[in-house]
């Protein structure tokens, strides 16, 4: 019972408050990120009320999180959707009130590794439980890759690593921690993550080779390469089974190294354009108007590009440093510095940090309750009324974001109508062209850079017969995204249409427009392949560079009659 207490004991209730963030799709969605800042409210508050005091530390870590804190609530007011970047500051809130929490109490090194340890081997085990079963199979596997409960294998496979290393960083390892590594090992090879098995081989070297006791360097040392020896010599057999065929190819050609590379290249000029961030969610609408390749990306895979792109050059720094000098700093114990060592590494090609229960791993190992303690006694109340207010806001927004979520989009509509990609559902249910049109509109005055609703008054004002406004339209849904084959191809269709029009209606000059028009898009389409760069020749997705048949046809034809 006495251990039950212990565990349960509100120092712990920190680490484990991780676990219902996990659970839930990792914090990833925004609706679940509001949900956590309502859980750690609530902790945050309990602590104030036992402890009868309010505490801040007076740290590099704090400063990182209160600068993106208020950088994020700072782009609310310029970003490119100032909707989607307000839901950007409540995606963060959770972070910064379990900084907070974090503040409140000194940690154990030692109950930290443990629960995080546990944590991960519980997530690890139900999800390979889960991923067997015939009617949950489908929400915890991509591409035959386990993806946990986070939905996604690369960031699942980083918690279950950061597991493992708690597991062989303790003071004091025992024979169930072995265990317990050896089966965070397995989980994370189910993950197909080549990234992360070779940051786990070389995290791994350096904990053991660095901690003290030859024994359990030995022991340790004997499973992992048992372990490896395993998977070499089941590799033939396995070369054609997921996961195990990702890991034993390789190719340029996959989205993924040069992908990656990719899109941080199209995004240095957007980065070097926006020193004060473009908001949450603004590189995302953004980046197609910038891209130099063909793909659609909701993020950057790069988190600290990311932070920079969403809240700006001061905030990114500054959380850069704190990494940084967590990971360097003396007298801390190395597994921790390895942890938070491997989280950064990762997360240059990835966005780990997007899931919320790893930006709070990453926060949990990053001396929070270390620095000059500043303590408040008479001002307890107020803190807890401020922390009180960031519980019921993000809870109000929970519920908002999430009945969007789950496809009750008047609803959601209704509590918050400044949820563009909520607005975005709403278009596609539309049943008439006209109420197309009004969507779209309030959209465009929200955000110019969503392609859909360029496209939805496009196609109002040809079902008007208003080719003037339709071009107009056209043009702005191609500087939106100009490698979009479907733009091009339905902008031909209408041309195609509307130049015998003219020409039937007398009409010479607008078909003559027209004409120009087409022939303008169908070279533009042909040429696609001259907008890529080196990195957007070298991934398997290229552009179309053909129109459909009939429409190559006619474009000929015109060709052939204006001598071209």
């Amino acid at each position: 019972m006495n251990k039950i207490k212990n565990a349960l004991s509100f120092p712990d209730l920190a680490e484990w408050a991780l676990l219902p963030v996990a659970v839930c799709s990792g914090g990833f969605n925004e609706y679940i990120s509001c949900a956590a800042s309502v859980l750690i409210a609530a902790l945050v508050i309990v602590r104030i009320i036992r402890s009868r005091q309010f505490s801040l530390r007076l740290n590099l870590g704090a400063a990182a999180v209160a600068a993106a804190f208020l950088g994020y609530l700072a782009t609310c007011f310029y970003a490119v959707d100032r909707g989607a970047a307000f839901e950007g500051f409540l995606s963060f809130m959770p972070a910064a009130l379990y900084a907070v929490l974090l503040m409140q109490t000194k940690r154990d090194p030692d109950q930290t590794s443990k629960a995080v340890e546990y944590l991960a081997v519980l997530l690890g085990a139900a999800s390979l439980v889960l991923m067997l079963l015939p009617a949950t199979t489908k929400h915890f596997t991509v591409a035959g890759r386990t993806a946990g409960f986070f939905g996604y294998p690369n960031s699942f496979a980083l918690f279950l690593l950061v597991g493992l290393l708690c597991a062989i960083s303790r003071k004091q390892i025992r024979l169930c921690d072995v265990i317990i590594a050896a089966a965070l090992a397995v989980f994370i090879v189910l993950t197909g993550s080549r990234a992360v098995m070779l940051l786990g081989v070389a995290a791994a070297a350096v904990t053991l080779f660095f901690r003290e006791g030859k024994k359990i360097k030995i022991i340790v040392g004997a499973s992992a390469a048992g372990l490896i020896a395993a998977v070499l010599i089941a590799a033939p057999f396995l070369g054609q089974v997921e996961p195990f065929s990702r890991i034993f190819s390789f190719s340029f050609g996959e989205s993924t190294l040069v992908g990656r590379l990719l899109y941080q290249r199209d995004a240095l000029p957007l980065l070097l354009s926006h020193p004060f961030g473009m908001g949450y969610l603004g590189y995302s609408y953004v980046q197609q108007s910038v891209q130099t390749g063909v793909y659609s990306v909701r993020f950057i895979h790069n988190d600290i590009f990311q932070l920079a792109l969403d809240a700006g050059w001061l905030p990114c720094l500054v959380f850069l440093a704190a990494i940084v000098r967590a990971v360097f700093r003396k007298g801390k114990r190395l597994g921790f510095r390895v942890i938070v060592a491997v989280i950064l590494a990762h997360s240059l090609f990835d966005f780990d940090l997007q899931f919320t229960a790893v930006l709070m791993t990453l926060l949990l190992f990053m001396d929070m309750d270390a620095g000059k303690e500043i303590i408040f006694s008479k001002g307890r109340a107020v803190a807890a009324a401020a922390v009180a207010v960031c519980g019921i806001v993000s809870g109000y927004f929970a519920a908002a974001l999430g009945l969007s979520y789950f496809g009750n989009y008047e609803a959601s509509e209704a509590m918050y109508g400044a949820n563009t990609e909520n607005k975005l559902e709403l278009l596609k249910k539309k049943k008439t062209i006209k109420e197309q049109k009004e969507a779209a509109d309030g959209i465009l005055a929200q955000n110019e850079y969503v392609t859909l609703a360029c496209e939805a008054n496009a196609r109002y004002y040809y079902s008007e017969g208003d080719f003037e406004n339709m071009i107009k339209y056209k043009h702005k849904s191609i500087k939106t995204a100009p490698l979009s084959y479907d733009v091009y191809a339905d902008y031909c269709d209408m041309l195609v249409k509307g130049i015998p029009l003219y020409l039937k209606s007398g009409d010479r000059e607008s078909a003559e427009i027209c004409v120009s028009e087409l022939l303008s898009a169908a070279d533009t389409v042909e040429n696609l392949g001259d907008k890529l760069s080196d990195l957007g020749k070298m991934i398997d997705d290229q552009p179309k560079t053909e129109l459909p048949k009939e429409i190559s046809e006619y474009v000929e034809y015109l060709r052939a009659v204006k001598g071209k």
